[in-house]
């Protein structure tokens, strides 16, 4: 509660609450930038490194499958393999057949078969465990299927992806001949590559990231890449970017799809830079609004701080006008200039009656207690005269209001006029009720002023014909007096005279009646 009133009632906290406004439509509009532009550059940024990694994986695949089916060639046409074929040469096998000989080319297997469409010799080797492992996957039944074994077609040849019992495989398949390309084919040579561990870490250091390739269960998104007018699919999430490419079997179908795994590095690089960024300007702005803070609270709160106290102080003050001293040539200069020549007409305005151009209540409450206690220490008398209007409730009711303003006017001017010392007070006590004091006079002396504006307002001959007791505005006036000391004060004489008034209105009105005890 304290800081809500802190920030809403002082200029200070109203100056500061700004600065804060200020700072925060800074940051908020550097994020709105970031948003808008860099967010923007770095999502183009990793969608094109991401387009990029794709193509180089389906680059790489395409080169392996280029690279199976030119080995493919180099050993179907070629003297060895085509009498391999015809005689089953077992010399053959161990010359080029081990699992030695296919590590170093990269094949895990070889199949050879003859012009019938038998096996002569096949394997397939796990360089992981670096053994042969059986290899039903690739029965007479599947190798038929595929229409992989020679139809009499010397130009058939066959190489790409399949998804086998083994899994997905780089397969090329073709017939033998001889090395001058002379036939007839007699057989077919099926060979094969695993994409294994080894594989994938390889491709992982040309993509520079991760990949899958799939075979099955991603039929939605070869259906949502058939209905795409781009080759590839995109999907990302805070984290990466994923990117789908279907990519054709060995059979010419687009049956796998190839998924590419991009890390949002960029962006979360962009995200720490514009933070560090943030945090570096967020800094700047407290130590500038600190700074700010401390010059305006020296050069226009202190000096409008001690404004405030004068003004408080002058309500207080109940001496002669007192003036701010503030030599300044701005703005704040002016307005204290401005304040000391207002201030002791707003004393005056503060101390006089608005309608009568007497003195009001709150004069009397400033001066009396310096009068009093001068009195006091002289011993001298001092005489209150309470009076009243005689039916002003009727006269208002009668006349209006602006006439019964008219004659407390015209009461005031007489009573005014009844009096000669400057020390002698004429107050406007209530609605229709007025208060003399008369410091330094006795009771008689009073008595002498009552009677002289009895008379003067006789002679004025203000009329008032609903009056109860006279057809002219007349007074009714209770005096008292006595002697200040610290036993008695201002107060118990009022009440004195109150009382005495009140025994003239008892007593008919229009008349003046002397406190007795």
């Amino acid at each position: 509660m304290r800081v809500k009133n802190f920030l809403r009632e002082t200029l200070y906290g109203k100056i500061l609450l700004t600065m804060i406004l200020t700072a925060t439509v800074t940051i908020l509009s550097i994020i709105g930038l970031q948003e808008a532009v860099l967010k923007k550059s770095y999502i183009e940024l990793e969608e094109e490194l991401s387009l990029k990694n794709l193509n180089r994986l389906t680059q790489a695949i395409e080169r392996d499958a280029s690279y199976i089916g030119r080995l493919l060639l180099d050993w179907s046409i070629w003297d060895d393999t085509y009498d391999f074929v015809l005689t089953g040469n077992r010399e053959y096998i161990e010359s080029n057949l081990s699992i030695d000989s296919l590590y170093n080319i990269s094949l895990n297997f070889m199949f050879f078969y003859n012009r019938g469409g038998d096996l002569i010799w096949g394997e397939f080797y796990d360089f992981d465990k670096w053994e042969k492992v059986p290899c039903g996957g690739f029965s007479t039944t599947f190798i038929q299927q595929r229409d992989l074994l020679f139809n009499g077609d010397e130009d058939y040849s066959r190489s790409g992806l399949i998804d086998t019992a083994m899994g997905l495989l780089f397969m090329a398949a073709g017939p033998v001949f001889k090395s001058d390309r002379s036939g007839p084919a007699e057989g077919t040579l099926i060979i094969g590559k695993l994409i294994d561990e080894r594989f994938i870490e390889k491709m992982k250091e040309v993509v520079q990231g991760e990949f899958s390739l799939y075979s099955e269960n991603r039929e939605d998104i070869l259906w949502e890449l058939n209905r795409s007018e781009q080759s590839y699919l995109m999907e990302k999430d805070e984290n990466r970017i994923l990117l789908y490419k279907a990519i054709e079997d060995l059979e010419g179908r687009k049956t796998l799809v190839v998924e590419s795994r991009t890390e949002r590095n960029i962006w979360q690089y962009g995200q720490r830079v514009t933070s560090i960024f943030i945090t570096f300007i967020l800094l700047l702005i407290i130590l500038f609004t600190v700074i700010i803070l401390i010059l305006i609270r020296v050069i226009y709160i202190n000096p409008l701080h001690k404004i405030t106290l004068f003004l408080q102080s002058w309500k207080k003050e109940s001496g002669s006008p007192v003036s701010l001293d503030m030599n300044r040539v701005d703005e704040i200069g002016t307005l204290s200039r401005g304040i000391n020549s207002f201030s002791n007409e707003l004393r005056e305005l503060a101390t006089t009656d608005s309608l009568t151009g007497l003195n009001n209540r709150h004069l009397m409450d400033t001066l009396m207690p310096g009068i009093w206690n001068i009195m006091s220490r002289d011993r001298s008398e001092i005489t209150i005269i309470l009076m009243d209007i005689d039916y002003f409730k009727k006269y208002n009711d009668t006349y209006g209001h602006q006439a019964g303003d008219r004659c407390l006017k015209e009461v005031g001017a007489i009573l005014k006029s009844s009096i000669r010392r400057s020390s002698d007070m004429v107050i406007r006590y209530g609605g229709e009720e007025f208060l003399l004091i008369l410091p330094a006079t006795p009771i008689s002396g009073g008595l002498m002023i009552a009677n002289k504006i009895q008379e003067r307002l006789e002679k004025k001959s203000l009329e008032h014909k609903s009056s109860e007791i006279y057809r002219r505005v007349t007074m009714s006036l209770g005096i008292s007096s006595g002697f200040p000391n610290s036993d008695n004060n201002l107060d118990q004489l009022i009440e004195q005279a109150d009382s005495a008034l009140y025994e003239s209105k008892e007593a008919g009105r229009n008349r003046i009646t002397l406190y007795r005890e």
